[in-house]
């Protein structure tokens, strides 16, 4: 009987010693909250936002801010300090690597439940995404972060990687901590940016050539998409301005773009594109394709798509001055334009490329 109650007072220790141990992690995650979920960030805690995924939700919900940047990796370069700086925007970014339009879709619905008074959306478009399924995405959101229910958040405060990643972690290593101003900046070693490092790396593209079927079904979807996954957004919030931009790839993406039988495809849906967008009169829509300073030196990548964050200082100045933008009388110049110097550049006297 003795040895009987001996054993029930070890169990019972046990379960209070796990409750306690639960509600600890319970109570440090809501205390901390890495993930934004029900407070802004605590002043002096070295917060670590790496996950575009679990942070983006809470930044949404919790932060301060007038204006958001979303977009694919292609966005990730942009100090919003500096464009506070350049546009008097108070704004948070909120993209994800490789997004589909649904993702833009998803966060765009889920930024004006929470502020519907938005100022200004900085949208950096990837037209060639578009041409994927309207319901595609790339990353399934994680659903006890992105809605208000609060017993699935059991996965947030009881979840041992949210304790050790982004509390534990974060106290052991302040100096790591994430500059909010530069949340989800490529961390490459400047040497990395060069012409060398990107042509050594770059792989030209298999020739293809596209069916009559494959290229219809692209502008299908094309349209399917604008107009579920963007148009909407646009119309329901006639107050906020959107500035869709088409961002500055370089030049070697055109080369694999003409292999893959892209090239006229995109050329074409930009002009279609912008000329849909230009229908609304809180849209402005940038084209830095043909930012040919930019463009051609491979000196400002890390890879054949990926921008030096110089230059997305550079789009940052053209928001302010007006440069690059393309409006309904010069569609038609700017388009013809790009294609024009695209069909003459010539990859074998510049780079040495052939197909």
């Amino acid at each position: 009987m003795d040895e009987n109650k001996q054993i029930s007072k070890w169990i019972k220790a046990i379960v209070i010693a796990i409750a306690l141990l639960m509600l600890l992690c319970m109570g440090m995650v809501i205390v901390v909250d890495p993930f934004f979920q029900y407070h802004k960030p605590l002043k002096g805690f070295p917060y670590k936002v790496d996950n575009q995924l679990s942070n983006n939700a809470g930044m949404a919900k919790t932060f301060d801010y007038d204006s958001i940047l979303t977009g694919s990796s292609m966005v990730s370069n942009f100090d919003l300090d500096s464009l506070k700086f350049k546009t008097g925007s108070n704004t948070i970014k909120v993209n994800y690597n490789g997004a589909y339009p649904k993702d833009i879709a998803n966060i765009l619905e889920y930024v004006f439940a929470e502020h519907k008074d938005l100022k200004t959306v900085y949208f950096g478009m990837d037209i060639y995404s578009y041409n994927s399924e309207t319901e595609e995405v790339k990353y399934p959101f994680p659903a006890h972060l992105y809605d208000d229910n609060l017993i699935n958040d059991v996965s947030y405060l009881f979840n041992k990687d949210v304790l050790v990643q982004y509390i534990i972690e974060p106290l052991r290593f302040p100096s790591q901590k994430t500059d909010l101003s530069r949340v989800y900046m490529m961390e490459y070693d400047d040497s990395q940016y060069s012409r060398d490092w990107v042509l050594t790396n770059y792989k030209i593209a298999d020739k293809v050539t596209l069916t009559e079927d494959e290229v219809a079904q692209k502008y299908q979807l094309l349209d399917e998409n604008l107009e579920k996954n963007l148009i909407p957004f646009i119309e329901e919030h006639k107050d906020t301005k959107f500035v869709v931009f088409y961002p500055p790839y370089s030049i070697l993406y055109w080369h694999n773009k003409n292999l893959e039988g892209w090239y006229d495809i995109i050329l074409n849906e930009y002009k279609i594109v912008t000329e849909r967008l230009l229908e609304y009169d809180n849209v402005e829509v940038y084209c830095f394709s043909d930012a040919w300073d930019q463009v051609t030196d491979l000196d400002n990548y890390v890879d054949y798509i990926h921008q030096h964050a110089r230059v997305n200082e550079y789009i940052m100045d053209c928001f302010s001055n007006g440069s690059h933008r393309i409006t309904k009388e010069n569609v038609d110049e700017v388009t013809e334009s790009l294609k024009a110097y695209l069909d003459e550049f010539d990859y074998g006297k510049e780079f040495g490329l052939t197909e």
